[in-house]
């Protein structure tokens, strides 16, 4: 539902669930009369989930009022999560019939000031714009933004006629300048703009999803699998991005095949500042009658693959110092054995990723070298993972039940490579609400 405060002072909100229209939404100005008729002041808004809306926070004044206020508005501990067109959208004299589609710039009739942001997170959806920002000239002041962050493949809007948010806004923490206006720092991929990401598994499913997006992001790809007509298909898909994607065909399962296509990668491309392992097998079965070839297949795919590869990036990382970041692409089954018939060996690989991982940031961490690494082990995924290890049949029947897809376990790595240099999250799972995996 659509959860709107209008006017009024000393108005406390909290615990809400907001779901489509226009999230959590403010709106001032519906009369031409008083400005006592167009008041809203000391207003605090906390512990809230906005899904899928088209803005998240959504702060308007319109512009057939009078004069009103907008005055102290706090919110704190508040989740976006897929809004469709903004994360945070303040518009001053809003209307369907003006600004932003006209070009008329707003009015100062209505003042926001002392607008406080607290801990306010989440993901807008590819399209969408996490900041839209629209004020008149010293109409908005004393805006408190403190760790903002919402995260989104485009960068925060401005309206071309309008100045906005002036120097006057106070800022906690680290500080951003980005599109006119000043918030507490935002999540971004902008240092690894131009720069060299591999991405193993890049043919299909979660791999090929965080491919297009790093590509989008403005990386040079290097996608990495034993398909690599369909990378190369997909490339032919991207070109016009701000990055590329170049493919590359690697057995993950043979040294020598990915020690060459890790030298032919930095020789054509340059040094490596991201690794996304991905790459991974499950072939149906059981250990106690199992097939000793799928399981030497999964244990060097999911372990060995993944422990060379990331030898080979680290490597070209100490060379270059390079202040890098590595992915391995985990499991929920490599932190609990639950009951799933015919997991076979695959929990036991991907316990071995959570070890392996740990292991190597204690060794990177020894060094002192400049590179993070980061567990991310996503629950069920609706890819073609489940159709390989079990049938057909098999894979058709798991669409009944709730599950990731393939663009969340992508958004979830953007979101650990966007992080600033000093975090590094050293383990993210991600599952489907209500769903243990």
């Amino acid at each position: 539902m659509n959860c709107t405060v209008f006017l009024g002072s000393n108005i406390y909100v909290h615990h809400l669930t907001c779901y489509g229209s226009h999230g959590i939404s403010i709106s001032v100005g519906f009369s031409n009369d008083s400005i006592e008729q167009n008041t809203l002041s000391d207003v605090l808004i906390e512990d809230a989930l906005i899904f899928e809306a088209m803005s998240g926070i959504h702060i308007k004044t319109h512009i057939d009022a009078g004069v009103g206020l907008i005055r102290n508005v706090t919110y704190r501990n508040i989740g976006i999560i897929g809004s469709y067109s903004y994360g945070i959208c303040i518009e001053q004299n809003y209307t369907n019939r003006a600004v932003p589609n006209t070009g008329a710039p707003p009015l100062s009739n209505i003042p926001i000031v002392e607008l406080n942001f607290f801990n306010v997170f989440g993901a807008v959806k590819a399209a969408a714009l996490p900041y839209y920002v629209i004020c008149a000239k010293g109409a908005c002041s004393d805006w408190n933004w403190n760790f903002v962050h919402i995260f989104g493949q485009r960068c925060p809007g401005a309206h071309s006629n309008v100045s906005l948010v002036p120097i006057s806004v106070k800022i906690l923490g680290l500080v951003e300048k980005t599109a006119g206006f000043i918030m507490s720092y935002s999540l971004s991929l902008k240092r690894f703009e131009g720069k060299l990401a591999v991405v193993t598994g890049a043919s299909s499913g979660i791999g090929k999803a965080i491919a297009e997006g790093l590509v989008k992001y403005g990386l040079v790809v290097a996608g990495v699998a034993r398909r690599v007509k369909r990378i190369v298909e997909h490339a032919k898909q991207l070109r016009g991005a701000k990055g590329k994607l170049v493919g590359f065909k690697c057995d993950l399962t043979k040294e020598e095949d990915i020690l060459e296509t890790f030298d032919t990668i930095t020789e054509e491309l340059g040094p490596i500042h991201v690794l996304v392992n991905n790459a991974g097998v499950r072939l149906g079965g059981t250990v106690i009658d199992g097939d000793i070839e799928k399981l030497k297949t999964m244990l060097n795919t999911n372990v060995l693959g993944l422990a060379i590869a990331t030898r080979e990036a680290v490597k070209s990382m100490k060379a270059h110092n390079i202040k890098g970041h590595i992915i391995n692409v985990n499991s929920v089954a490599g932190h609990a054995v639950t009951e799933f018939p015919r997991a076979n060996l695959y929990p036991t690989t991907k316990f071995a990723v959570t070890a392996l991982t740990e292991t190597i940031r204690l060794e990177i961490n020894r060094e002192k070298l400049p590179i993070k690494i980061t567990s991310l082990s996503p629950g069920v995924v609706l890819t073609e993972f489940r159709e390989i290890a079990d049938g057909k049949e098999s894979a058709e029947a798991s669409l009944k039940n709730p599950a990731l897809v393939a663009e969340d376990v992508a958004d979830a790595a953007f979101y650990i490579l966007s992080t600033p240099e000093h975090v590094n999250v050293k383990e993210l799972i991600v599952s489907v609400q209500g769903r243990f995996a």
